[in-house]
Order: C-alpha cells, then sequence, then structure tokens
C-alpha cells in the first residue's frame, strides 16, 4: 500500500493512500487537489523513485478538474510523465506530442526529476531532468515548451500498474513554498 501527505503552502491537508489493486494488471491510482501556482513561486518539481522493468507504468497525470468531480480523466489530463515498459516518456496529452528517452539502467531502481524554474516575472527559467543524477532530455530542457507547466492545473493522478512498483515513492512540489505530494 502507498501511504502519504500533501502540504500545500505549509498547511498538511494529507494523507493520501493508494490501496490495493482489484485488477489483474495491479493497477492501483489516486487523484489529489493541489494548485500548480502560487505568488511568488520559484519551481515546479516532481521526483518518481520506484522499481523500474520492462513490464510495468509509473506515471503522473497533470490537468484541470473541469466536471469538479475530484477525478482526474483522460479528457482533463494536460501533462503526463513517468515510465512505461523500460521507457521514460514525456507527453502532452491536448496536442499529442511526446518525448521518450531510453533509462540509463533498463531494469530495477529508477529515479526520475524534474525541476522546472520561474523568473520573477512568473516566465519560464531553466529547466532540468533527471534520470537518477544524469541530464536527460535535452531537447526539452534546450527549449522548454509551455505546455511543461499550466497555473490553471489543479489536479493531479498518480497511477502504478505492473509488478516491483508498490514500495515506490513519488513526490510533486511547486515552491515558492508551495504543494508537496510524497507518496511512499
Amino acid at each position: 500500500m502507498f501511504g502519504g501527505s500533501l502540504a500545500a503552502l505549509g498547511m498538511v491537508t494529507g494523507p493520501v493512500r493508494l490501496g490495493s489493486s482489484q485488477y489483474a494488471d495491479t493497477e492501483v491510482s489516486t487523484n489529489v487537489a493541489f494548485a500548480a501556482w502560487a505568488e511568488r513561486m520559484f519551481a515546479f518539481a516532481y521526483e518518481l523513485d520506484f522499481n523500474g522493468t520492462p513490464s510495468n507504468n509509473v506515471q503522473v497525470a497533470f490537468g484541470i478538474d473541469t466536471d469538479g468531480d475530484m477525478i482526474l480523466s483522460p479528457k482533463e489530463e494536460r501533462l503526463v510523465v513517468g515510465w512505461d515498459c523500460g521507457e521514460w516518456f514525456v507527453r502532452n496529452v491536448a496536442e499529442d506530442i511526446g518525448f521518450v528517452q531510453l533509462p540509463l539502467a533498463d531494469d530495477g531502481p529508477q529515479l526520475f526529476r524534474f525541476s522546472l524554474r520561474f523568473g520573477s516575472d512568473g516566465n519560464f527559467g531553466p529547466l532540468d531532468i533527471r534520470d537518477g543524477g544524469t541530464p536527460t532530455f535535452h531537447a526539452l530542457a534546450a527549449e522548454p515548451p509551455s505546455w511543461l507547466h499550466d497555473r490553471r492545473w489543479n489536479l493531479c493522478r498518480v497511477t502504478a500498474r505492473g509488478v516491483d512498483v508498490h514500495a515506490s515513492s513519488f513526490v510533486v512540489k511547486a515552491t515558492q513554498n508551495g504543494t508537496r505530494f510524497i507518496f511512499r
């Protein structure tokens, strides 16, 4: 079972838990409300830390809960990042644009880090994407597209399927001090 907490601007509003799967593919997921933007916000970052295999999938979807049901449906997703069957991916769902990167290690412990900085005017600054400690997704980092962050995002869905993902850790944080999710 995954466990975790959500802290928004220093206030704890969790805990957040992913229970056991009821499905053959062992899929588990949860939706978490958050704010992707606050005044004087300087960074939006997330990390995926799990045991990757050639057959599992671990992903985080960000979007806008347009119908207010507190569930991020596929039509509400805007950005999905994660691991799918031995590859890292970053995908703009709305425009069907995606990037795929082979990992440094194709099996075993995986750590994906994404950190997008903002200038004092709110515009994008440096983007740092790492596989473990090694920079990756160089094309995205060189010229970060605007779809990597949307101030209107208010819901995040974490999904894990396959074997060996249940001891995973997922962290999402927006800092100014902003939003932080920790799933373990």
